[in-house]
């Protein structure tokens, strides 16, 4: 499931890219996680309210499974996270499907390129664009 497929009361479990992440207070003085979270779908506030001060923020630009329950606060979707941790490389996370990325591998759109300059007549605008 994507961020731009998320309903509200939806459980979500998946792999997330830090956007941002800052520790606050609430205002009885307990700690939590204020997290912007996305895939290349979109972004979703995230709150980690059981969040421990012993345990590390999430730096920016890494990527975080994630569970929890998909809200809603002031008419934006939140997700209420109940559950995360750093992926791990054995998780082999896609990057393709956090980060927006071009339709084609970039060997065949190279390869696309290359075969078009072929086509040139001009050998003098062929050795320029190569």
């Amino acid at each position: 499931m994507t961020v731009n497929q998320l309903e509200t009361n939806a459980r979500f479990v998946g792999f997330l890219l830090v956007r941002s992440a800052d520790a606050r207070t609430d205002k009885k003085g307990g700690s939590y996680l204020d997290l912007t979270l996305a895939d290349k779908t979109g972004d979703i506030n995230c709150k980690y309210w059981d969040w421990n001060q012993l345990m590390d923020v999430p730096k920016q630009g890494s990527v975080i499974k994630v569970q929890g329950l998909v809200q809603e606060y002031n008419s934006r979707k939140q997700l209420r996270i109940e559950r995360m941790r750093a992926a791990l490389p054995q998780d082999e996370v896609d990057m393709a499907q956090l980060v927006a990325c071009a339709p084609e591998k970039p060997e065949v759109m190279r390869k696309d390129i290359e075969d078009t300059i072929d086509t040139f007549q001009s050998e003098g605008l062929k050795k320029i664009v190569r």
